[in-house]
């Protein structure tokens, strides 16, 4: 899991466990903020890789994967003292 994610994620739990008695925050308020958040993300990005990949396709053809990528983008293989076995 990303660093950025799990600590995102704790330090809003954090903010529902220590939280003062006298504050309106509690811990499922923050729960329901991280799934909240986490829904929201995750449908956005689908939605925009979605559009994205239909207007350019985000993967390879299959030559080109089979060619290899650093030919196709680079002009040399990577690792050229590797032999095929196709």
């Amino acid at each position: 899991m990303s660093v950025h994610l799990l600590n995102g994620i704790w330090g809003t739990l954090a903010v529902g466990i220590f939280a003062s008695n006298g504050s309106d925050i509690t811990l499922l308020g923050q729960i329901k903020g991280i799934v909240v958040v986490g829904i929201f993300a995750f449908v956005s990005s689908y939605v925009v890789l979605f559009i994205i990949n239909k207007i350019m396709p985000l993967r390879a053809d299959n030559d080109e994967e089979m060619q290899g990528l650093d030919v196709e983008e680079c002009g040399l293989e990577a690792y050229p003292e590797f032999k095929r076995a196709f």
